[in-house]
């Protein structure tokens, strides 16, 4: 599969944003894409909370393929949205990854073998590297979500917590 940068570029928007081309089918690419266009403008949906301001802001979203190798792809998305009445931009990680050759777009349990108790695992891990680099937190971790954002690297599993969910 290639990935083709795509770009949105006008007086509020700028936004760079990976187009995967070459999977099995017409419907697989579409789905990708479309999850992929999707998660590109999430954060932009926050403007219908500023009605005044909705030709008043920046938005920016960048993207970085974190992995690309037999088959899958996994995608980091950075979006920054500022607006004139808030006191600091709002930002935002969202995660993609798919499955090429099937068109699967991956949540976190599709990484572990059925039944496993991968929340579990990934919550120890999560709580012993808080302590151990003594982060501390807003609030008491509650663990990681159902649909927890993820993303890959050649050596890791990388979650995304948002702003403000934990540390600020």
């Amino acid at each position: 599969i290639t990935i083709q940068e795509q770009t949105i570029s006008n007086k509020n928007d700028d936004i760079q944003y990976p187009e995967i081309i070459g999977l099995n089918t017409k419907k697989q690419t579409y789905k990708i894409n479309k999850s992929i266009y999707e998660k590109t403008l999430n954060l932009k949906k926050e403007l219908k909370k500023y009605k005044n301001y909705k030709k008043e802001y920046n938005y920016i979203t960048r993207y970085k393929v974190t992995y690309h190798k037999n088959g899958i792809v996994s995608i980091l998305l950075k979006q920054h949205l500022s607006i004139p009445a808030l006191a600091h931009p709002i930002n935002k990680l969202d995660a993609l990854t798919f499955h090429a050759k099937f068109g699967t777009v991956f949540k976190l349990k599709h990484l572990f073998k059925f039944g496993y108790n991968y929340r579990a695992k990934i919550n120890k891990i999560v709580l012993e590297t808080l302590e151990k680099k003594e982060i501390k937190l807003l609030k008491k971790f509650k663990g990681i979500e159902k649909n927890q954002d993820f993303y890959l690297t050649p050596d890791a599993i990388i979650l995304c917590f948002q702003e403000y969910a934990y540390t600020n």
